[in-house]
């Protein structure tokens, strides 16, 4: 199950990078050995899984493979000072409860309005808006499933129950 929350958390966040027309998508990569591995994939080069490997072509002769029980986190540095890093949590913000039914809120340290972005699984924006910390958030509409949340400029993954 967590290969399959991985891979849907990556195909996510790689959505969301596209849909934001960067032309080139720079990729750290951490290993379980603590090697850090950088890489900048062209508009038209491609970073996808194949069965248990995950693949980076830069548009060089031969993709780069790392096996995806070797990888300890994904991190999409930006052009601007905060960086797009995929985990599962983020210190002080994230969606209660998770999974979720009908309902859910934004859990903040601090009590702020947040932008939050909700998207599918192929990138389709399914809701948008400014929401105050534990506001109750409807999502009785969304069929079972995976589901990216983008708060501020944090990504959580939330599951649809």
């Amino acid at each position: 199950m967590k290969s399959i929350h991985f891979h849907v958390i990556c195909l996510m966040t790689l959505l969301l990078i596209s849909a934001q027309g960067i032309a080139q998508v720079k990729v750290n990569i951490l290993l379980n050995n603590g090697e850090n591995k950088e890489f900048s994939i062209p508009e038209n080069g491609r970073i996808y899984f194949d069965e248990e490997n995950l693949l980076i072509d830069e548009l060089n002769e031969n993709p780069v493979t790392i096996l995806r029980t070797q990888i300890r986190n994904l991190t999409f540095p930006s052009t601007g000072t905060d960086n797009a890093t995929l985990k599962t949590e983020q210190k002080g913000l994230n969606i209660y409860p998770n999974p979720a039914r009908d309902l859910i809120q934004i859990t903040n340290t601090v009590d702020q309005k947040l932008s939050l972005i909700l998207f599918s699984t192929d990138g389709q924006t399914l809701l948008s808006g400014e929401y105050n910390a534990n506001e109750n958030i409807d999502i009785s509409f969304l069929p079972k499933g995976f589901y990216l949340a983008k708060i501020d400029n944090n990504t959580v993954k939330l599951i649809k129950l």
